[in-house]
């Protein structure tokens, strides 16, 4: 019998690693850009989930149903950026957790990347990604 994400936690970390992999391929295939996994590219995402902001609130070609989604891929792209510079690993909370609620847990603290996504497309700038991860990792260094 397989186990479940809650049974084991390292097969949830590589699910969310593997959303990344997959997000990276279809943001070069798709829209020609380039995410290498760097702080630097949080700038990037920053942009694309500005994008998808407008696409929500203005053009009114997204629909709020559409963010669970969009938010869990950005959001393991951010989270996969942040473990390649502060190791940690992705935590599945419960078995009826929405979409968002994936923590990225390090020794002393745990951040949530995917709902950092899905506040920063539904609430536009005021829930910039970047002053998060800032927040959250760099503060205080």
């Amino acid at each position: 019998m397989s186990k479940s994400f809650l049974e084991d936690p390292e097969l949830f970390d590589r699910h969310m690693a593997a959303i990344a992999i997959r997000h990276v391929r279809l943001m070069k295939q798709q829209f020609s850009i380039d995410l290498d996994y760097t702080e630097q590219s949080l700038a990037v995402v920053e942009e694309a989930l500005q994008l998808l902001h407008e696409q929500l609130h203005f053009e009114k070609s997204l629909t709020i149903g559409d963010v669970p989604k969009m938010a869990r891929n950005w959001g393991a792209y951010i989270g996969e950026t942040i473990k390649k510079i502060h190791p940690g690993q992705w935590h599945k909370m419960e078995p009826f957790s929405d979409d968002h609620s994936r923590p990225l847990v390090h020794p002393d603290h745990a951040t949530f990347p995917c709902s950092w996504a899905y506040w920063r497309i539904v609430n536009g700038p005021d829930d910039n990604i970047r002053v998060k991860y800032i927040l959250s990792y760099d503060f205080g260094q």
